[in-house]
């Protein structure tokens, strides 16, 4: 007979703001290396996601110690309803206000806290 696995679920909490938002990822956020290319950076990654995306998808460089869209991409305008030059450069919560809806809001900037957290 086989073990049972034991999982654990982690709830993950809303964040109340995009000020609270902004000051918790900037805390966590490594300097930004002038010296490399973001989007030379991901490509391999970038470079993936058609492969493996089933509909519709995007895909955002974000400095979170600065909050801005530094690149965009994928099917950025199928997706949003805006083209590249809208996005790119914006700060981050734009992106989150224009196209979510505003009960979700706290509860994805939580879950993108969770995801920055898991990734460093």
């Amino acid at each position: 007979m086989m073990p049972k696995e034991t999982v654990q679920v982690k709830e993950i909490a809303p964040i109340s703001s995009f000020e609270e938002f902004g000051v918790r990822l900037a805390s966590m956020a490594p300097a930004l290396n002038e010296e490399t290319d973001p989007v030379a950076y991901f490509a391999p990654q970038i470079a993936q996601m058609e492969k493996f995306a089933l509909g519709p998808f995007q895909w955002c460089i974000v400095d979170f110690a600065n909050q801005e869209l530094l690149e965009i991409g994928g099917m950025i305008e199928e997706f949003t309803g805006k083209p590249y030059t809208y996005w790119v450069g914006q700060p981050a919560d734009k992106y989150v206000v224009e196209l979510a809806r505003p009960e979700h809001i706290p509860y994805w900037m939580g879950y993108i806290q969770f995801v920055y957290e898991y990734i460093l």
